[in-house]
């Protein structure tokens, strides 16, 4: 049988929700957040999952904990799932970012991959 995998992202975060980059920084979930990891949760439910894995970021664990309880595994954390570190834009909003780096939207727009973020990682 050819194996199956399931990708999701973190449930929503404080941040997320004021448009603030995060990076390697961490958010707390919202309470829609929460939500969204029990909708998942109650998704997955009896499906044939062998192993659950998250990054090791607060909001990565806290929506996979709700997926590890219904499935009865344990979350198992990545530090290759790590989101890249957003240097000095993290914690700003996409204005703030604008304002403070005029060139990077367009050069991000251009080369999302390529494109590192000033003091981080492309």
């Amino acid at each position: 049988m050819i194996g199956q995998a399931w990708l999701a992202r973190h449930g929503e975060t404080e941040w997320n929700r004021q448009g603030r980059r995060q990076g390697q920084l961490d958010s707390p979930l919202t309470q829609e957040g929460i939500e969204q990891a029990r909708r998942t949760a109650d998704t997955l439910a009896g499906q044939p999952i062998d192993a659950l894995f998250a990054s090791p970021q607060g909001r990565a664990t806290a929506t996979a904990q709700p997926i590890a309880d219904v499935l009865g595994l344990p979350v198992r954390q990545l530090a290759e799932l790590r989101e890249v570190d957003h240097g000095r834009v993290a914690g700003l909003t996409n204005g703030e970012i604008a304002r403070a780096f005029p060139d990077l939207v367009a050069r991000r727009a251009r080369d999302k991959y390529r494109c590192r973020f000033p003091g981080g990682e492309s």
